[in-house]
């Protein structure tokens, strides 16, 4: 189909040229499977379709459109269903919900490419699913796009609720919901969207292609039961297995080597140890025999480091009272000393007293104590008379 380009913020936008409600017989798809099936077209002006603009949006989850259909919509549900259209939860059975209508918008499309494609199918647009055809002789190619009550009604255990919505002041979004089912292409370049209905039986793909239906926990293989493909499946296991046991064999015992290796090591090093402490515990034998003679005093100086005979006897002779006693003392005379040159040496002398205000010397040499003030006629004028300033 055409589009009218993107439109606030990215949006697609379509023309809607007519809405059908097609009776539940009918099947999901946009090709009938009855050819006598009721169908029911609104006939609403495309001004009313397209009021406000009608847009394609995958992030909007529900159909929304403009109330202006609403009363022809309401009454063409009951014609065909016995229902009112409402959006009130209902309980409905499996085969009640296939009766409800099918809801078909017809979209005005892109007759070149159409054309093409009919061409490629055997040049009847009738028999192109999601061609218009004979629904519409003069435009038989526009897109029919359908949405059966699987999609518009949402819920589970036999209760739904219905999801278009067919109150909006102003303007239409052909929702997620309306989306399903089909495959779509968004061409920004082109300015087209392309929808071709497609099989999206969750539960089939995945159980013929030997997968588990997480959603149904049931686990179902196309190749269960087959005699053959059980032994394969023996068979690699039994290789599998061969070849890890030949993987493992092929490792070389170099722990255990490792490991006797490191011992002898840790006994090498405890032999070259033992063998220096003996060494340096050899003495002279003069010395041994000095030690030994009866009557004679054990030289305990080192004669190498006289600092360490001061240091010890230092300690022998100070118990730990006096010495501190007279630390305390040294510390108590030296601040005495310190106070005493402070205050002799650096005492602060007196300074001067400066007046806080300078004399002003006058033009005639005099200061401010001598000074009159002339005799002046404009000092009468404001109340003034002769008179000496006083001091400050």
């Amino acid at each position: 189909t055409s589009s009218g380009g993107s439109r606030g913020g990215g949006f697609f936008s379509v023309h809607i040229r007519a809405v059908y409600l097609r009776h539940g017989d009918g099947g999901y798809s946009a090709a009938s499977k009855k050819e006598d099936v009721k169908i029911i077209n609104l006939n609403q002006s495309e001004g009313n379709l397209n009021s406000g603009g009608v847009i394609v949006d995958s992030g909007t989850t529900d159909t929304y459109w403009n109330s202006k259909i609403s009363s022809a919509l309401r009454a063409a549900f009951r014609e065909l269903s016995g229902t009112a259209f409402g959006h009130d939860k209902v309980r409905l059975s499996p085969e009640e919900l296939a009766g409800l209508p099918t809801i078909m918008f017809q979209i005005s499309g892109d007759e070149e490419m159409n054309q093409k494609v009919v061409a490629d199918n055997g040049g009847d647009p009738n028999k192109v699913p999601g061609l218009a055809g004979d629904m519409d002789p003069e435009h038989p190619y526009d897109v029919i796009l359908a949405v059966p009550p699987s999609h518009y009604m949402d819920g589970e255990n036999g209760v739904y609720v219905n999801r278009f919505y067919d109150t909006e002041r102003s303007g239409s979004v052909l929702g997620a919901n309306s989306m399903m089912g089909h495959e779509i292409m968004f061409d920004a370049d082109g300015q087209r969207i392309g929808w071709a209905e497609s099989s999206c039986d969750y539960t089939k793909l995945i159980t013929e292609n030997g997968y588990v239906d997480v959603f149904s926990a049931e686990i179902e293989t196309s190749g269960a039961g087959d005699p053959d493909q059980e032994e394969e499946v023996e068979q690699e296991k039994q290789e599998f297995e061969e070849e890890k046991l030949d993987a493992e064999s092929k490792v070389e015992p170099v722990q255990e080597d490792e490991t006797e290796a490191l011992d002898k090591k840790k006994d090498e090093e405890v032999d070259v140890e033992t063998s220096e402490e003996e060494e340096e515990s050899k003495e002279d034998p003069v010395s041994i025999h000095k030690k030994d003679e009866p009557g004679q005093a054990e030289d305990s100086h080192e004669h190498d480091k006289p600092s360490n005979d001061l240091q010890k006897a230092i300690a022998d002779n100070c118990t730990g009272l006096v010495c501190g006693g007279g630390l305390v003392v040294t510390l108590l005379l030296c601040a005495l000393l310190c106070f005493g040159c402070y205050r002799c040496c650096c005492t602060p002398k007196k300074k001067s007293k400066v007046p806080i205000y300078s004399e002003v010397e006058l033009p005639n040499g005099s200061y401010k104590d001598e000074f009159e003030d002339e005799e002046d006629e404009d000092d009468a004028e404001y109340g003034e008379t002769k008179s000496s300033f006083k001091d400050f």
